[in-house]
């Protein structure tokens, strides 16, 4: 008996350790929140962070509780690029989307910690932040941002 209940203690332990993070009591929403820095990109191609240090210095996603954001791209040579918009969360379909005063940008996303977010970009979003960064992702792309 006293190794079945140290057996149970032990699974008891495993399964409330593997149900629980950090994260436990914060929605994805409000875990959204907070200053984000691009760490990775890459494509159907590869690899495409070296591009992106090529061509920006930093790239900066501030979100707000308010469901405000602004994204500042500083480019190694020339002005920031600043975009202001909103943003939304759909935790039933894993969404993430910026609406921008030129067109909303659609990921779906995927926490891999606490602090690292990857955001899968479909055609579309693809084309779009080509259009913003002067870049050629080729779909899917995938960015990855993570909490300053």
């Amino acid at each position: 008996m006293r190794k079945f209940s140290s057996l149970l203690l032990i699974l008891l332990i495993g399964v409330i350790g593997v149900g629980c993070d950090s994260n436990d009591g914060q929605s994805d929403a409000e875990a959204f929140v907070g200053v984000w820095a691009l760490t990775g990109v890459s494509d159907s191609e590869g690899d495409q962070l070296a591009a992106f240090g090529q061509a920006f210095s930093s790239v900066v996603l501030t979100n707000n509780a308010d469901n405000s954001f602004t994204l500042v791209a500083t480019p190694r040579q020339g002005s920031a690029i600043t975009v202001p918009g909103t943003y939304s969360v759909n935790e039933n379909t894993n969404t993430f989307t910026l609406t921008t005063p030129q067109a909303p940008l659609a990921f779906t996303y995927s926490y891999t910690s606490d602090n690292v977010v990857e955001l899968q970009a479909g055609v579309t979003t693809s084309l779009l932040l080509d259009n913003l960064f002067g870049t050629s992702l080729e779909a899917p792309a995938t960015i990855t941002i993570t909490r300053q």
